[in-house]
């Protein structure tokens, strides 16, 4: 039973990644027998409206296919190999996997699938264990105000920020996008993770989740520096790492 996050989240990004194909079954599987305390995951709408999760728009990165998701058919979407012999999933199948066993960090790739998304989050019954998030700020306004019991983050681009002056102005603009669709967490570019800016973000009530973190120097600065939680292709390493650091 899950019951609150941990005091930094080790959050699998597509899953452990680093060792088994992106956004698939086998990926999400793997990294919750590791013990993972929660998955991220990228959700399309095919062209007949499932919801799937695949990170690009385009199949033929990560799948034996091509084309854009949003022009194929579900059938055709599941035909192609993800890798290793898995299917592209859809959302259903990668909750109801994880129920009761991680958090969900779920990433809306695009617009007009917020009522549908939250439906499906509802019907499984993890509203919860679920955390939005978006780079399409206004998708996740919508989701706010669909839900507003939702807990909606949003995603900030990596920007040149090599001065203070430019840090404080950054994280004065992370805010700003924040408050605007009553967010609860911003995710954060390793890039812009700076004491100056995660500092002044908490100071705002907002958690502080680092994207991408596969360098266990970066991530033990980054625990050192008070950040909530970080996203990582290398679920194995950063569980026992962090763990380490935290008993010390």
């Amino acid at each position: 039973m899950l019951v609150d996050l941990p005091k930094v989240t080790i959050i699998a990004h597509r899953g452990w990644s680093a060792k088994y194909p992106e956004n698939t079954l086998l990926a999400f599987r793997e990294a919750i027998a590791l013990g993972a305390e929660a998955i991220e995951f990228d959700v399309h709408p095919s062209r007949d409206g499932e919801l799937v999760v695949i990170h690009d728009a385009d199949v033929s990165r990560t799948t034996n296919g091509k084309g854009n998701v949003s022009t194929l058919p579900f059938n055709a979407l599941r035909a192609l190999d993800a890798g290793q012999g898995e299917r592209i999933p859809t959302l259903r199948e990668v909750l109801e996997l994880g129920r009761g066993k991680v958090f969900f960090h779920l990433e809306m790739k695009a617009s007009g699938i917020e009522e549908k998304v939250l439906a499906l989050v509802d019907d499984v019954g993890v509203m919860d264990a679920t955390y939005f998030s978006s780079f399409i700020h206004p998708v996740m306004g919508t989701v706010k105000a669909l839900r507003p019991i939702a807990k909606v983050a949003t995603l900030e681009s990596p920007v040149l920020a090599d001065s203070e002056a430019k840090q404080l102005r950054l994280a004065t603009l992370f805010i700003k996008h924040a408050q605007k669709v009553n967010a609860m967490a911003v995710h954060v570019n390793d890039s812009n993770t700076t004491p100056i800016i995660v500092d002044k973000l908490h100071a705002s009530g907002l958690r502080v989740n680092v994207w991408t973190v596969d360098s266990e120097n970066l991530a033990a600065e980054l625990v050192k520096m008070g950040v909530d939680g970080f996203f990582t292709n290398r679920i194995d390493v950063m569980l026992n790492l962090v763990r380490k650091i935290l008993k010390k």
